[in-house]
């Protein structure tokens, strides 16, 4: 706004501020023409300004943006008034993105530990199918899982071997 009312203005405000600054879309579409031909060394306007951004935006809201400002004397201010504004959105916006990339790396973290708790109880489940099935021909038995042994004699043998299976680990 202060940028319409007093084009030498322009000179005091340098290139610190950008287009990309304004977190209004309007703001921004104003600052980029003004800043286009005030560098291009033309005078502006609101009735300019307006004329160049076409349907983009009205004569209406130009005119607003110049009244809002009752002059150009605190522009630096107001300049870096923007760019705080904008520097604290940036923060706003990487603060969420890393809240939300740490949010998806702990539910990650939780599914592989769901997957290996699952993955460790099937290794355990084969190694005593493995072993059932070893004693099963070792002893030719038509049901170990249930433990209906043909020959008591083998009762002694089989209790040992799980008190074995047991004693190192391997049964779980």
């Amino acid at each position: 706004g202060a940028l319409l009312l007093d084009n030498g203005s322009w000179d005091r405000l340098g290139d610190k501020l950008k287009p990309e600054h304004f977190a209004d879309e309007t703001h921004r579409m104003v600052f980029a023409e003004v800043a286009r031909q005030l560098g291009a060394g033309k005078s502006c306007d609101v009735v300019t300004v307006a004329m160049a951004l076409g349907d983009r935006c009205s004569m209406e809201q130009v005119h607003q943006l110049a009244m809002y400002v009752p002059s150009s004397a605190n522009l630096r201010r107001h300049a870096d008034l923007v760019i705080e504004r904008f520097k604290s959105r940036q923060l706003r916006a990487v603060t969420t993105e890393t809240i939300q990339t740490y949010v998806i790396a702990i539910q990650v973290t939780r599914q592989w530990a769901k997957v290996r708790r699952f993955t460790i109880a099937a290794q355990q489940q084969m190694q005593r199918a493995v072993y059932l099935q070893a004693i099963q021909r070792r002893f030719r038995t038509a049901d170990v899982s249930g433990f209906r042994i043909v020959n008591p004699a083998y009762a002694i043998v089989l209790q040992h071997h799980f008190k074995a299976m047991r004693q190192t680990g391997e049964g779980g």
